[in-house]
C-alpha cells in the first residue's frame, strides 16, 4: 500500500509573467493572505503600511505586536539600497504548521 501524501505547507499558487510562489498564510491568528515565497531571500519583509493594518487588525483584539529597533542594511536584486530599521517577530500558520520568525518593516 503507497504511503499517504503529506502537505507540508499547504496549496502553491503561481502568479505573473515571472511565475512567482504564493502560499495562503495565517498571521498572528488573525489575517489570512496570500504571502509570497522568495526561496532566495535571506529576509523576511513586509511593507510599512500591511503592518500597520495588522497592528491595527491586532489592536481590535486587545493585542499588541512587539516592534525591535534594527539596523540592517539591504540591497536589493535589483541594487536598490534601503536600510531597515524595525522588526518584530510573527507567527505564521500554514495549514496545520505554525512557526514563529522574524520580519522586517519595510
Amino acid at each position: 500500500q503507497a504511503e499517504p501524501l503529506v502537505m507540508l505547507l499547504g496549496d502553491l499558487t503561481q502568479r505573473g509573467r515571472a511565475k512567482q510562489v504564493y502560499i495562503e498564510v495565517t498571521i498572528e491568528s488573525v489575517w489570512e493572505c496570500e504571502a509570497l515565497l522568495d526561496t532566495g531571500a535571506e529576509i523576511c519583509l513586509i511593507s510599512a503600511t500591511t503592518f500597520g493594518d495588522l497592528k491595527q487588525i491586532m489592536e481590535t483584539s486587545d493585542r499588541r505586536l512587539k516592534v525591535e529597533a534594527c539596523s540592517l542594511n539591504i540591497t536589493s536584486y535589483t541594487q536598490t539600497k534601503a536600510q531597515l530599521t524595525r522588526k518584530a517577530w510573527l507567527e505564521f500558520t500554514f495549514g496545520k504548521m505554525k512557526l514563529v520568525h522574524p520580519v522586517y518593516i519595510s
